[in-house]
């Protein structure tokens, strides 16, 4: 099952790059499990490391813009945790009628 997986992450928040990168390692673990289980999950803080060192990357909203339009591609939703890009996110794969999980015990193994 592809599945978003919707994290925290910090920048919008004014938090460091160090600080950032807790919240990518944390979705990390996340995104390792549902890849041993089967799924083939959608990771978006991914884009930390496009953005870390870019000195003239864009807004936070450019980001938002370009992982969010992945949900409509997927089969699932996780919520990793409450922030308001989750929560945007949250409300996105709700208008499309995606199954929303909000622990991983609730998602079902593909193998």
């Amino acid at each position: 099952m592809r599945i978003y997986q919707s994290h925290p992450y910090g920048r919008r928040r004014g938090m460091s790059d160090g600080e950032c990168q807790k919240n990518v390692d944390h979705s990390l673990e996340i995104t390792r499990e549902l890849i041993k289980r089967g799924h083939n999950p959608f990771n978006p803080l991914l884009w930390h490391y496009v953005h870390l060192g870019w000195h003239s990357s864009p807004e936070e909203e450019i980001y938002f813009h370009l992982v969010s339009s992945w949900i409509e591609t997927c089969d699932a939703f996780y919520y990793g945790g409450k922030a308001d890009g989750v929560d945007r996110e949250l409300k996105i794969a709700k208008e499309i009628g995606l199954p929303i999980y909000y622990d991983l015990k609730e998602i079902p193994d593909e193998i």
